[in-house]
């Protein structure tokens, strides 16, 4: 005879979960406390972060994806291409549906977002144009001069050593080649911000505030990236602010960082 109905056990936790969540996000200086302490540590995402960042990551950043692969295929619509920080695989699969000319390596630092992505390029059929590989941006597993092209999005503000990154993408980049760094734009007003927090769903809104505003608060200003690149072997950046839809709200929400290596 059972003490509870079957799947009270499970029940309890999944609420006891949720109720922990609200506690910390019902409060604002226990969300920022939390939001700051995850954004100093972390460059990659532990699990089981990662299922739930795989999860909700196309819900709540589609549109971000699908600027970003616009943006990089009105000039990269063949050749090969290397992504820093795919995470669960969504851009490279967006990529690699709009250009099938285009040869794109996927890298993250996790194991587990490398299976999600492999799975989810696998089953859309793409396995023979995406390759999906684990590796660190800081010691990047590729000769010098191996792409015509290196693309991330969202990972600058992680990178516990941005210099050493830069290093490497200028090394893998072929003469001529060129890269693109997108990240949450820090200029972007809290009014913005608020205009797309108003339309995320109540239960998604814990990870808004983790994912969303905990990199915009993150972030660098255009004033420090123009230092970071000064200071590496690219020496000098195009930097603009990039519209995106978020949740269906337009809003400069991304800095676009356009570096290319001398021929």
């Amino acid at each position: 005879m059972r003490l509870f109905p079957k799947g009270f056990r499970k029940g309890l936790i999944v609420g006891g979960v949720l109720a922990a969540i609200w506690w910390v996000f019902s409060d604002r200086r226990r969300r920022e406390s939390l939001i700051d302490g995850v954004m100093e540590r972390t460059e990659a995402i532990p699990f089981p972060g990662t299922r739930m960042y795989g999860l909700l990551a196309e819900q709540l950043m589609g549109g971000i994806y699908r600027a970003v692969a616009q943006d990089v295929l009105s000039e990269a619509e063949s050749g090969v291409l290397l992504e820093i920080g795919g995470g669960p695989g969504h851009l490279a699969l967006e990529l690699g549906r709009r250009a099938r000319n285009l040869q794109i390596t996927m890298m993250d630092l996790s194991g587990d977002m490398v299976q999600m992505a492999e799975s989810r390029i696998h089953n859309a059929g793409l396995g023979q144009q995406v390759k999906v590989v684990l590796g660190d941006a800081k010691d990047v597993p590729f000769p010098d001069s191996s792409f015509d092209y290196v693309l991330s999005l969202g990972s600058l503000h992680h990178w516990k050593a941005p210099d050493l990154v830069l290093n490497e993408i200028y090394r893998v980049l072929k003469p001529g080649g060129k890269a693109w760094i997108y990240d949450i734009r820090r200029e972007m007003s809290e009014g913005d911000l608020e205009l797309v927090r108003q339309k995320v769903p109540s239960l998604l809104r814990p990870f808004f505030e983790l994912g969303m505003v905990g990199s915009w608060r993150a972030s660098f200003t255009e004033g420090q990236i123009r230092d970071l690149v000064s200071s590496s072997p690219f020496s000098q950046a195009e930097i603009r602010p990039l519209v995106v839809a978020i949740m269906g709200v337009n809003v400069p929400g991304l800095t676009k960082i356009l570096l290319q290596k001398g021929g």
